[in-house]
């Protein structure tokens, strides 16, 4: 998915040259905390490969914590990002879910 994102963005001129922003929701705190790191890890690691300037990674700390997701998932929309990737923790993934869809986040 990553990688498709950030192909995607390299071949597509923008008129406004704005960055494409991918925000990670994962935890990064907390007993999971090794799972968010990798995933995070992950992420920058596709987009240096790919050589992907023009790609913006916005991260939030879910802590793998329903209530404390939906708080990071909101700061990311809040942030205005194009996209969410994320969360590890199920729990977290179906607590953001009606934000997501509420504002077509994907």
């Amino acid at each position: 998915m990553v990688s498709y994102l950030v192909t995607k963005s390299l071949n597509q001129p923008t008129a406004t040259d704005r960055p494409l922003k991918i925000g990670i929701l994962a935890a990064l705190t907390g007993g999971s905390s090794t799972h968010g790191h990798g995933i995070s890890k992950g992420i920058q690691l596709a987009q240096k490969e790919l050589g992907a300037t023009n790609v913006e990674i916005v991260q939030e700390d879910s802590q793998c914590d329903p209530k404390v997701g939906q708080e990071a998932m909101q700061r990311l929309i809040d942030q205005n990002v194009h996209v969410v990737i994320g969360d590890g923790c199920s729990s977290v993934s179906v607590a953001v879910l009606p934000l997501a869809n509420g504002t077509e986040t994907p």
